[in-house]
């Protein structure tokens, strides 16, 4: 991160940044580049990641030792008015933005606090109620929808002003679409950190009921396996399914590229408690691939007309048996739906897009107001299925 001089203002990112690679190391990743590419801001960036994917001593000591000298950096570097980006923690991990807020506040810096998880908007969290008042009536809240904006409203006081960032315009996506005419097997998707939370087991029981009746489907599973119990599952499915489970482990570049272009149907059965609104699900509706989703934090959101309604988990198989017996019996259906995901995508980046414009004008000139009017009510009219639904 370059420095721009004394007109510039200063915007201290305090974020986890790859690896791991997941939805919200992804998003920061992308967040801090952009305001770095903005020659009204001086950005200094430090990883409070924890530099790995499974949890154990180095994991929570790496955190450690980031966070402490992020929170030094703050104490040494920062001044009156410079802007302190941080993401909201899950579980208790929330103790480290207990100590970046206060370390802000002593300061006198603007708190700016992006939300990528959502289980406290869902549900009353009084730990975070009392945050809220921590951050202070100068702070800003990112969220990534405008329902989301209204149930943190109302659920919480929140001092501080509340802007919308729609996830969709911070992935990789093409720019136009070409995907290969299918033929065979209908190919079924799972990309993510692998585990039951994220719904390993709920892919391979929809493999199975597949199978059951009758559809001749491949099954491609991407990603790391996010823990010893994981692999072993995905070992016995390997033994079960033979060579129409694909185990491709972690894919990135050109490779996640051809793994979703080659991909029908994208399965996203997710029970994460945090899950907000998933940067993979918008990627596979990017290059055009069906998503079958679960009711999983805003997920639903993201799906617009053509599209299958979001579903239960014990549902989840029945609607993806549905949608392969669709495809079978009309060429037409692949093509049809495959065209609704990838419009509604385009949508919902255009929207994001015009977000990202505000936010980063947000902080050049240091305001703490909430969107205008008419973009907000744009906002949830798309997010509330209003536009697409």
């Amino acid at each position: 991160m370059d420095s721009r001089g004394s007109t510039a203002r200063r915007v201290h990112a305090l974020v986890a940044l790859p690896p791991p690679i997941n939805g919200q190391s992804t998003a920061n990743s992308f967040l801090v580049g952009a305001l770095d590419n903005d020659a009204r801001l001086s950005v200094s960036l430090l990883d409070t990641g924890p530099g790995q994917l499974r949890r154990g001593p180095r994991y929570h000591w790496t955190r450690v030792r980031r966070v402490g000298r992020a929170l030094v950096h703050i104490a040494l570097r920062a001044r009156r008015g410079d802007a302190v980006y941080f993401v909201l923690e899950s579980g208790l991990g929330r103790i480290y933005n207990v100590f970046i807020a206060v370390a802000a506040r002593l300061v006198g810096c603007q708190p700016v606090l992006h939300h990528h998880t959502a289980a406290h908007v869902l549900h009353q969290d009084p730990f975070f109620a009392g945050f809220c008042r921590l951050l202070g009536a100068k702070s800003s809240h990112v969220v990534l929808s405008a329902q989301m904006s209204a149930q943190l409203l109302g659920r919480y006081s929140l001092p501080g002003a509340v802007r919308t960032l729609h996830n969709a315009a911070l992935i990789s996506a093409p720019a136009s679409l070409e995907r290969p005419q299918r033929r065979g097997p209908v190919r079924l998707g799972f990309l993510s950190n692998l585990s039951d939370e994220k719904g390993l087991d709920v892919c391979l029981s929809t493999f199975r009921l597949l199978r059951a009746e009758g559809i001749e489907a491949i099954l491609s599973l991407a990603g790391p396996a996010a823990d010893p119990s994981a692999e072993v599952t995905i070992s016995n499915a390997a033994k079960e399914f033979g060579d129409r489970l694909e185990v491709l482990g972690p894919v990135a570049g050109a490779n996640k590229q051809a793994f979703l272009l080659s991909t029908d149907i994208f399965l996203f059965p997710s029970r994460y408690r945090y899950e907000a609104q998933p940067l993979v699900v918008l990627e596979a509706m990017a290059h055009g691939c069906i998503p079958v989703v679960s009711h999983a934090g805003f997920t639903a959101e993201l799906l617009g007309d053509g599209s299958p309604p979001a579903t239960s988990l014990d549902s989840f198989p029945e609607i993806a048996l549905e949608i392969c017996r669709a495809i079978m019996n009309s060429g037409q259906t692949l093509h049809t739906m495959s065209a609704a995901a990838r419009s509604r995508y385009i949508e919902l980046r255009d929207l994001s897009e015009r977000e990202l414009d505000l936010f980063i004008d947000d902080f050049a000139q240091g305001r703490t107001r909430a969107p205008p009017a008419n973009l907000a009510a744009r906002t949830f009219a798309i997010n509330s299925g209003d536009l697409g639904r």
